[in-house]
């Protein structure tokens, strides 16, 4: 049976119930589902993953905390609505999908992104209008905290959280965040 999360007790100390005694045990889909009721299983987010480590498309910060919250990390843009990571320099493809593609970009994170402060990029910032959450740390030399809030004020819906003394290198400490950003409905199995 599934495991829905959810937990059966029961108290010796309750009134109504003076001969229970303490047990508890985790309830399953028959427990609280009708015989013939199906529950859909949850289905994989699509997050497309813009970057530009040298292990190209492999490149995962955490395969396991992937896995656990039943997300599809590509390069690909699939059917429906997807999220769009973007790390460093790679960051830019990712605000560019978001921009251009606003029916289809629910959600947006740009982790260490430079912002494109010396020139104008070839798509306009104020057409994203993904929930867009910006990871910067405060001791990155190629995006340090202008840069953060260079996207905030060009952003229509966007939140900073800055990393104090880190680098770009924050991806793989805060991988779980920006996934529970991007994905807010992939809870971990």
């Amino acid at each position: 049976m599934t495991p829905l999360g959810l937990t059966l007790r029961s108290r010796s100390d309750v009134p109504f119930d003076a001969g229970a005694v303490n047990t508890e045990r985790r309830l399953t889909q028959s427990d609280v589902v009708p015989p013939g009721f199906d529950i859909p299983s949850r289905s994989m987010k699509n997050v497309v993953f813009c970057h530009d480590h040298p292990d190209g498309e492999a490149f995962d910060p955490d395969p396991s905390e992937t896995a656990q919250r039943s997300i599809k990390l590509g390069h690909a843009i699939g059917n429906g609505q997807f999220a769009a990571v973007g790390w460093r320099r790679g960051g830019l493809a990712a605000a560019k999908l978001a921009a251009t593609m606003p029916d289809r970009v629910d959600r947006l994170v740009l982790c260490c992104v430079p912002a494109p402060i010396d020139h104008d990029p070839d798509f306009d910032p104020r057409d994203i209008a993904a929930k867009t959450l910006l990871l910067f740390g405060q001791a990155d030399p190629d995006a340090p905290s202008q840069h953060a809030r260079w996207w905030k004020s060009h952003l229509q819906n966007a939140r900073v959280e800055m990393v104090p003394g880190a680098g770009s290198d924050i991806i793989h400490a805060l991988w779980k965040r920006t996934l529970s950003h991007a994905a807010p409905n992939s809870l971990r199995t």
